[in-house]
């Protein structure tokens, strides 16, 4: 039997939340680290196992383009 821990995937989830986040206030001062942002980020949005994460991901990519 396959069994998921929802509570990583929440983590990971919350996780992308933040990370969004933190690109959206900072904007221009997030400009040293938007390349690992987007690197962590851009797997996500193929991540099949929780919708959740696929979100928060794609969320973040508008915040990531304009920075």
């Amino acid at each position: 039997m396959i069994q998921i821990k929802t509570e990583i995937l929440e983590e990971k989830a919350n996780a992308c939340v933040l990370l969004h986040d933190c690109i959206a206030e900072l904007k221009e001062g997030i400009d040293l680290w938007i390349d690992e942002g987007a690197e962590t980020l851009v797997p996500l949005l193929n991540f099949y196992q929780h919708a959740e994460i696929r979100i928060a991901a794609a969320l973040a990519m508008p915040e990531i383009l304009k920075s």
